[in-house]
């Protein structure tokens, strides 16, 4: 049922083979039904859907959760749309560093029932200061809640690391369930969601800390996007390695990023 909703295909062509590894291994063929010359973008979303099939398993595994079908297929149907937005318009300027997205140029909600929670580091080397934010809002744009740190950080990429650290530990704190993790950092994404990326050994320990606590809620993804879909977890790093500022809001956001979430809402494109 699963496959039926997310890629009727595979289940014809794993009834042609005898394990999933076989027809897995089959994917070099040429000749094959699906195969990596002429469907990377369709191999891509089978092995997202995998990763999440088996992140909800370890979840039934290790904490005797039964795992909501209807939320799997959202959440990866979420996931495809992202993907192919992001090969859509790729940022030639920035050698790939950055993606840009024509149709999202400003902050967009997440599917109904989720909630989207935003991060960013602001990172200065002359210091090795960083400001770190987290930034919670539910589907119609409405906040709910952030919060502010700061730490010392040896590069932006350790800094977006720790961001995304702290972010995973507060939802699992606050047991927010039905979280898309957004950044605007593509390496750390990579780092996240691309079996085999290694990232820079700084940074490591981080990672696998993040990859750990999405392997225990499938209902977690991390998504990636360009900056400037990102700009209130922005102001909020800003400020806080600015003017050193350390805090939580719950409910209410804080007078000066209210013009900013203003702009989100009323940008969103429906």
């Amino acid at each position: 049922a699963m496959w039926t909703a997310i890629c009727p295909e595979v289940l014809t062509c794993l009834q042609q083979h005898q394990s999933i590894r076989s027809w897995i291994l089959n994917w070099n063929d040429s000749s094959a039904s699906i195969n990596f010359k002429l469907h990377p973008h369709k191999l891509h979303l089978i092995a997202y859907t995998l990763w999440v099939l088996w992140k909800a398993r370890c979840q039934l595994q290790y904490q005797n959760k039964y795992p909501n079908p209807n939320t799997i297929i959202r959440l990866i149907k979420h996931y495809e749309q992202q993907y192919h937005l992001m090969q859509s318009s790729t940022s030639t300027s920035e050698s790939y560093s950055r993606i840009s997205l024509d149709t999202d140029s400003s902050w967009q909600p997440p599917p109904p029932g989720f909630k989207k929670l935003n991060i960013d580091a602001s990172f200065t080397k002359a210091t090795d200061c960083a400001g770190l934010a987290m930034l919670l809002r539910n589907d119609d744009g409405t906040f709910l809640a952030a919060k502010s740190l700061t730490t010392y950080a040896q590069s932006p990429l350790q800094a977006e690391a720790q961001a995304l650290w702290e972010a995973v530990k507060w939802c699992n704190h606050h047991h927010y369930q039905k979280v898309i993790f957004e950044t605007d950092n593509k390496a750390l994404y990579q780092a996240i969601t691309v079996p085999g990326f290694h990232p820079p050994w700084l940074s490591k320990p981080l990672v696998q800390h993040c990859k750990y606590m999405f392997s225990i809620h499938s209902d977690w993804s991390c998504v990636y996007v360009s900056r400037v879909c990102n700009k209130s977890a922005d102001a909020i790093a800003r400020k806080a390695r600015i003017h050193c500022i350390r805090s939580e809001w719950l409910a209410s956001p804080p007078g000066w990023l209210v013009p900013q979430l203003t702009t989100d809402v009323t940008s969103i494109q429906h």
